[in-house]
């Protein structure tokens, strides 16, 4: 049976940030919010200042499902391969949190700040999200749930552990140029520069293990 950690009491504390900031600010909220935005920056949605609450409650719902899938993902593995990378997968978990709960205070934040381009900001914050994924790819180990997860990998430990130690410096590297780029960049390019950004890291990955198949099938 699993214990909880410290970490599981920061994941509540995290979760429980902007419920709190919400209070704070509540009087100072404009009667909508917006929780969507275009690729270009402008908002295309909005929630009553009234019903704000439930929109946090639902993102927050959402971050702690996740948190406890990445927590408890040795249960779910039909071949128990999950619990090599344990710890990563907590770290995953928290990272999605982190990720949300910061979302939903920009949300807030920007609601009553004109001068904060949520777009941009949104898209540095998932770049970032991004490069930390990619440092927790270097000593990943085969796995059902998380990854660069090509049949070749998948297959052969090997190519698994190479595919991954390319995958980490480049989601690593690419994750924080993107996020350089994005912020330098004027909002119109930023939506552009991050799918560009996903694309590249996606197919050089796979690009690459594809290869390593190819060169292990010619050898054998």
């Amino acid at each position: 049976m699993m214990k909880f950690k410290t970490a599981d009491l920061m994941i509540v504390l995290i979760l429980a940030a902007p419920f709190a900031y919400l209070l704070l600010c509540y009087e100072s909220l404009p009667d909508r919010i917006a929780i969507h935005w275009e690729a270009n920056g402008k908002p295309n949605d909005w929630t009553e200042k009234s019903r704000s609450w439930l929109t946090l409650l639902f993102t927050s719902s959402l971050a702690f499902v996740s948190y406890l899938i990445f927590r408890f993902i040795t249960i779910l593995d039909p071949k128990k391969l999950a619990f090599l990378s344990a710890e990563i997968f907590h770290k995953i978990g928290f990272a999605t949190v982190v990720f949300i709960a910061s979302l939903n205070l920009m949300i807030l934040y920007g609601s009553t700040s004109e001068s904060m381009a949520f777009g941009k900001m949104g898209l540095i914050l998932a770049s970032l999200l991004l490069a930390f994924l990619g440092n927790l790819m270097y000593n990943l180990k085969p796995n059902y749930f998380f990854g660069i997860r090509t049949p070749w990998a998948l297959e052969d430990e090997t190519n698994w552990r190479l595919t991954h130690r390319l995958a980490s410096k480049l989601w690593l590297g690419g994750g924080i140029l993107s996020a350089i780029l994005i912020f330098a960049f004027p909002q119109s390019a930023a939506f552009t520069i991050f799918i560009s950004s996903i694309l590249i890291l996606v197919i050089i990955p796979i690009a690459y293990s594809f290869s390593i198949f190819k060169k292990t099938k010619v050898s054998q």
